[in-house]
């Protein structure tokens, strides 16, 4: 198996920009979608999982040793046992996805979701040895500062975070 040209996530911005994140590489689009051209960008040395533009041309993709290993059948994410300690990375665009540069690589996280309030300022979150980890940064993420990590009703904290959001403007969920 293996992804091959599945895509894995997909953003579209209200100018028309478009960035895909594919089991083959990074594309941009700049007409709403209607065309794709693959675009090179760093070697990352694991899975990129997500794209997240804050406008037409500021955007971040972020990624670690995420998925399956590919050394058994049984399709079960094997990742954190193949995993090193410099598998996260965090990439960014300042001209619509044309370009890529890293930000910061070897970052000891599995990293599966962003959200950038503005170019600066953001809450990246994922996985690492331990479990779940939620980062903030307030330099488009050259430093990453620990967020503390919420307990359920019994004290255990949670294993995995694979998403964040934002959707009252100020306040990550």
């Amino acid at each position: 198996g293996g992804w091959g040209d599945a895509v894995m996530h997909v953003v579209l911005t209200p100018g028309g920009t478009g960035v895909a994140l594919t089991g083959s590489g990074v594309w941009r689009s700049t007409d709403d979608g209607l065309t794709w051209s693959e675009v090179t960008v760093p070697d990352s040395g694991g899975t990129l999982n997500k794209v997240v533009m804050i406008d037409d041309d500021r955007g971040f993709i972020v990624g670690g040793d995420g998925g399956d290993d590919g050394g058994d059948d049984d399709d079960t994410d094997d990742w954190k046992a193949a995993a090193t300690p410099s598998d996260g990375v965090i990439l960014a665009t300042t001209d619509g996805g044309a370009s890529w540069t890293t930000v910061r690589s070897g970052i000891a996280a599995n990293l599966s979701d962003a959200f950038f309030f503005t170019s600066t300022r953001g809450v990246i979150v994922g996985e690492d040895a331990g479990g779940a980890v939620i980062y903030t940064t307030d330099d488009g993420g050259e430093t990453l500062e620990t967020a503390s990590l919420p307990t359920d009703g019994e004290g255990r904290s949670i294993g995995y975070v694979s998403a964040v959001d934002a959707p009252c403007g100020n306040q990550a969920w």
